[in-house]
């Protein structure tokens, strides 16, 4: 049995992303009553109401149904007659269940692994234009380990959810151009699309525009900027950034130095795991 906190987390994580359904007036009256229960975390109650509506064909129901069988809320877990759900709401387009298909056969939850399914369950959600499962599809061609590598492809579904957002997409489509994967090599393309995920407050990428201002490998170095992303990051708790940032107050570089500041980033970074910076810190 899991716990309810995992089950709500689940089905908030995946019918956040359901399209639209057009539901009977009776079906919207009974799901209505089903999520008050879900919300309620009377999970028992919720199944039977949304078992017959499962049987009736009702997408968003099959999908409530697989996730309670699978994670056993209020019921006994059922991994197969979870799976047979969750199939019966992708087959007929549910992005949340594609999604969920794709993570079960990625990681061999409750079925075999098997990264031809995951592929394909990904590739249903992310044609139909989301982004999470595009950054996955992008994310199985890219890497070897999956068995598809094809980096042309993953710049194709990388650039997908970079364009609606997804920082993670554009730090990999960024890594793509500076190695000229699967693309030209274009450094414009990489500061364009690291730039842009910094500016979400994603940390990584605020981490990586540091070091292109700092090392100035494809812009010329300009430490006050570098400072700016190392700090941006460092206020994340990003251990490395911490460390760069110490570092710069250290030396004067974009700024007077500062040791006081130096001592503090780079204390920072060693309490957060960065042994470069514990041996350092201890010679300022």
């Amino acid at each position: 049995m899991c716990s309810n906190k995992l089950l709500k987390t689940l089905l908030i994580s995946f019918t956040v992303l359901l399209m639209p359904t057009q539901l009977f007036a009776d079906t919207q009256a009974d799901m209505k009553q089903a999520e008050q229960y879900l919300d309620q975390e009377n999970y028992s109650k919720a199944f039977t109401i949304l078992q017959p509506l499962a049987e009736q064909g009702n997408v968003e129901a099959q999908f409530y149904v697989g996730t309670i069988l699978f994670i056993g809320a209020g019921v006994e877990p059922n991994y197969e007659e979870g799976l047979k759900w969750y199939k019966a709401a992708a087959d007929k387009g549910s992005v949340p269940a594609q999604i969920r298909l794709g993570e079960l056969y990625k990681g061999g939850v409750g079925v075999p692994k098997d990264y031809q399914e995951a592929l394909r369950w990904y590739r249903a959600a992310a044609k139909q234009g989301n982004k999470y499962a595009q950054y996955q599809v992008g994310l199985m061609y890219d890497e070897s380990k999956w068995g598809f590598q094809n980096y042309t492809a993953a710049a194709i579904w990388y650039k997908a959810a970079a364009d609606q957002g997804y920082a993670e997409a554009k730090l990999k489509l960024a890594r793509l151009y500076a190695r000229g994967n699967g693309v030209e090599k274009n450094n414009e393309e990489v500061l364009k699309w690291v730039k842009s995920a910094a500016e979400q407050g994603y940390t990584e990428a605020q981490f990586l525009l540091g070091t292109v201002y700092e090392d100035g490998d494809i812009v010329k170095p300009d430490y006050t900027e570098a400072i700016k992303w190392f700090q941006a990051a460092a206020e994340q708790n990003h251990a490395e950034a911490q460390l760069h940032l110490g570092m710069l107050y250290k030396e004067g570089k974009g700024t007077e130095k500062n040791l006081t500041l130096a001592k503090k980033w780079i204390n920072k970074s060693c309490e957060n795991g960065r042994q470069k910076a514990c041996d350092i810190k201890d010679t300022l």
